[in-house]
């Protein structure tokens, strides 16, 4: 696990001690106390207090959604035994949506993305080698059916530029239909074509600034409370205080890699 700088700043009701040991937690492996913890699982909804919308928390001992956003569940990084559970992952940023639209995340600008392959060089995420123009005419032909891709014609200004500067052994025929650039992605170890692209797309939008936020969450079980960080901030958590909705919480499936949903 990499390592993880926690701010130094921390609520006034968090003690050196208490920021210390949440600290030396982040930059530990999953101890087998973690691996032999007790299951919790519950469903909290927590406020702040004041008209802000409240926040829900499907936790149980090993992933956590914040919010129902079931594409990118926190991961368990620390069980205690006075029952607090501390979780890290992502939340969007300020600016997510607009990276969003440039890298094509989420279903609905992914399939714009897709399809503005089509149509111009985008010079925020050009499109450089054979390999990629391959699997990128495969991804239009799954959202779209490749309705507009039948046609080398159609493609964009890269086909000829790639083609010539490209010097890899890439057969870029396998452009030429649906069902060849099909195979091709199938032959290079992808089969979800969708999938692949939403890792590559989130990885595109984590390096921009603002776009996300890797968020620390500790939950306390005993009372009732949730204190919520942006992890590298130096403003305070802030704490929520929480009811349980219910010990019954929906699956959580950790996918390949960490990524939103659109319901975030």
């Amino acid at each position: 696990m990499k390592k993880i700088l926690l701010s130094s700043s921390m609520t006034p009701r968090l003690s050196t001690a208490y920021t210390t040991r949440l600290a030396a937690a982040l930059v530990l492996s999953l101890s087998s106390t973690l691996l032999n913890a007790q299951e919790f699982r519950a469903l909290y909804a927590c406020s702040s207090g004041g008209d802000s919308r409240p926040i829900t928390y499907a936790f149980n001992s090993k992933f956590m959604l914040r919010d129902g956003a079931s594409g990118v569940p926190f991961e368990l990084i620390a069980n205690y035994k006075d029952g607090e559970l501390m979780y890290t992952g992502y939340v969007k940023g300020e600016s997510f949506d607009f990276w969003d639209k440039v890298y094509g995340f989420t279903d609905d600008s992914m399939k714009k993305w897709s399809t503005s392959f089509e149509r111009l060089i985008d010079v925020h995420d050009p499109v450089n080698t054979k390999h990629e123009y391959i699997l990128r005419k495969a991804l239009n032909c799954t959202i779209d059916g490749g309705s507009s891709l039948l046609s080398r014609n159609n493609s964009n200004l890269n086909y000829e530029r790639i083609k010539k500067e490209d010097s890899s052994k890439v057969d870029l025929s396998h452009a030429d239909s649906c069902e060849k650039s099909m195979m091709y992605a199938s032959s290079v170890g992808i089969s979800d074509i969708v999938a692949h692209f939403k890792s590559v797309n989130f990885q595109k939008i984590v390096r921009q600034e603002g776009a996300v936020r890797k968020s620390l969450v500790v939950i306390n079980t005993k009372k009732g409370e949730v204190w919520e960080s942006w992890i590298g901030s130096k403003a305070a958590p802030k704490v929520y205080k929480c009811t349980v909705i219910s010990k019954q919480v929906p699956e959580i499936t950790p996918p390949k890699e960490k990524m939103f949903s659109d319901s975030i």
